[in-house]
């Protein structure tokens, strides 16, 4: 799509907050049992999406002025890791998410000097999740290679959400040089 405008955010919103939370309740169900309300893992709030925008790791789409997607890149050390995509429904598929990850690795290079960014996403083993499916074949395609997979269990931080999945999963860390 060539109206996909990239940029650093500057500030937070209802909008922006409501993106990255409906992106993981969408994209997590079957996995974990959100409602959207106080059940939501992630819970993304305009405080800690402004600790984010403080340090300049929040980067958003607009599609004809309006909010499409958003990426956070986290930057506190190297390789960066990418999280949080979130792409609204209405703009899936059209190439917002691609133009989101482009824009990410050569602001990752350009300022934060950044040669590596790592993906970290969760992912069902007793059954094929769509989502996740689609996710992480994209991914693969955007040149990511998968370089470990963790039992949930297992994961040195993440490890106290398999108290509450809804099915047994792993973590799939992909990398990519850039």
């Amino acid at each position: 799509m060539d109206k996909v405008v990239v940029s650093v955010c500057k500030e937070t919103s209802k909008e922006l907050e409501n993106l990255i939370n409906n992106a993981y309740l969408e994209g997590e169900r079957g996995i974990f049992p959100w409602d959207n309300k106080e059940n939501t893992r992630l819970k993304s709030n305009s405080e800690s999406i402004q600790k984010y925008i403080s340090r300049g790791e929040i980067l958003v789409a607009h599609v004809y002025g309006q909010l499409a997607g958003s990426v956070r890149l986290d930057t506190k050390d190297q390789p960066g890791m990418v999280g949080q995509l979130a792409v609204s429904s209405e703009y899936r598929k059209c190439g917002v998410g691609a133009k989101l990850q482009e824009y990410c690795q050569e602001y990752a290079k350009l300022n934060f000097g950044m040669k590596k960014l790592t993906i970290e996403f969760i992912n069902p083993t007793e059954f094929e999740h769509e989502f996740k499916t689609f996710l992480h074949a994209w991914y693969q395609r955007l040149g990511f290679v998968v370089v470990k997979e963790t039992a949930v269990e297992d994961h040195p931080v993440y490890s106290n959400l398999g108290k509450i999945l809804l099915t047994p999963c792993k973590f799939v860390e992909l990398e990519k040089e850039i």
